[in-house]
C-alpha cells in the first residue's frame, strides 16, 4: 500500500469515547453511549466504511455535548493486532484534535511515542500520514527523522508530510522518486498525488508530464491537467492543446484540458488584448508615414 491514508482527512472525525457516568446527566450519557455503539459497529466492518460520512456526523454529536476522551481511539491506533482500516480509522477520529492540542496532552504526547522504530510500520506510517495530513509544519522535525526510515510506508508518510509543510528537499525526493525508473507505477501515481498537495511548484516539469504519463490513473492525470491550469503559464498551453489533439483522451480527461486552457487563456486575456491593442497602433502609425 503506498498510501495508507486512503482519504483525505474527513473535515470532523470522531472524538473518542469513554469517561466516567458521573460527568454527563443520564440521558447525555445515554445518548454518548449510543453514539460511541454506533461507531465501534462501523468499525467492525471498517474497510467498508472507510469513506463513511456518519464518522464526521457522530464527532460532531458528540462534540455538541462536550465530550472528548481520545484514550480508546489511540488504543485501537496502538494495537498492532488491530485491522489495518479500524486504525486508519481511529487516525480519522483523532484528526479533529490536531487543530486543538495546543499543547500535546489531548493526543500528540501519546502519537508522537508511536512513530518510532519500536512499533509497527503499519501504525507508525498511520500516525505520520495523520500528521502529514492534519499539521505538516508542526512535524517537520519529526518527518525529517524518519524520511530515510527502512519501511517503505513510513519513508512515504514523511515524504508526503514535508511536501505539505512546504519543505523543498522533500518535493524533491518526491520528484526524484517519481522520475526513477524502479518506481512502479502506484509509486508515481502517489508521488504526483503527494506534489499536488504541497504548495505550487515553481518547476511545473512533473506536472506536465504526467498529464500524459497513460500508465498514471485518470484522477491524478486529471487533477495534474487541472493544476497547469491553474498554474496560469502561457508556456504550457502548447502541452495542453498536444494532450488535447492526441485522441487517446477518455470524456473526464477531455474536460479537464478544455477547463485548464479556459483558465489559462482567461488569465492571459489582458495581457493579450493590451498587446493587440500595442500592435494595432504600431501598425496604424506605420500607415500614416509617421515615426
Amino acid at each position: 500500500v503506498f498510501r495508507l491514508a486512503l482519504c483525505a482527512l474527513v473535515a470532523i472525525a470522531l472524538v473518542g469515547c469513554g469517561g466516567s457516568d458521573d460527568e454527563f446527566d443520564p440521558e447525555t450519557q445515554a445518548r454518548i453511549d449510543a453514539l460511541v455503539a454506533e461507531w465501534h459497529a462501523l468499525l467492525t466492518d471498517a474497510e467498508t466504511n472507510i469513506d463513511n460520512e456518519r464518522y464526521g456526523h457522530i464527532t460532531m454529536e458528540l462534540m455538541q455535548v462536550g465530550y472528548a476522551d481520545f484514550s480508546p481511539m489511540i488504543e485501537v491506533l496502538e494495537n498492532p493486532d488491530s485491522d489495518v482500516y479500524a486504525r486508519i480509522a481511529a487516525s480519522y477520529s483523532l484528526g479533529v484534535a490536531l487543530p486543538y492540542d495546543e499543547d500535546g496532552s489531548l493526543i500528540i504526547n501519546r502519537l508522537v511515542p508511536l512513530a518510532a522504530p519500536d512499533h509497527d510500520p503499519v501504525t507508525r506510517a498511520i500516525v505520520l500520514q495523520l500528521f502529514a495530513d492534519g499539521q505538516p509544519t508542526q512535524f517537520v522535525g519529526l518527518f525529517r527523522e524518519h524520511h530515510n526510515d527502512p519501511d517503505m510506508r513510513v519513508r512515504l508518510a514523511c515524504l508526503s508530510g514535508l511536501v505539505q509543510a512546504g519543505d523543498p528537499e522533500g518535493a524533491e525526493a518526491v520528484v526524484a522518486m517519481l522520475h526513477d525508473p524502479d518506481t512502479p507505477m502506484q509509486g508515481r501515481d502517489w508521488a504526483v498525488q503527494t506534489l499536488l498537495e504541497g504548495p505550487p511548484l515553481e518547476d511545473m516539469t512533473p506536472l506536465i508530464e504526467a498529464m500524459a504519463d497513460v500508465d498514471l490513473t485518470e484522477g491524478t492525470r486529471r487533477a495534474a491537467i487541472l493544476a497547469v491550469g491553474r498554474n496560469g503559464d502561457p508556456a504550457h498551453l502548447d502541452a495542453l492543446h498536444a494532450l488535447a489533439q492526441s485522441g487517446t483522451l477518455t470524456e473526464p480527461l477531455q474536460l479537464a484540458v478544455d477547463t485548464a486552457v479556459s483558465a489559462m487563456e482567461q488569465q492571459g486575456g489582458t495581457a493579450s488584448a493590451d498587446t493587440g491593442n500595442a500592435t494595432d497602433s504600431k501598425d496604424a502609425t506605420e500607415g500614416t508615414g509617421m515615426d
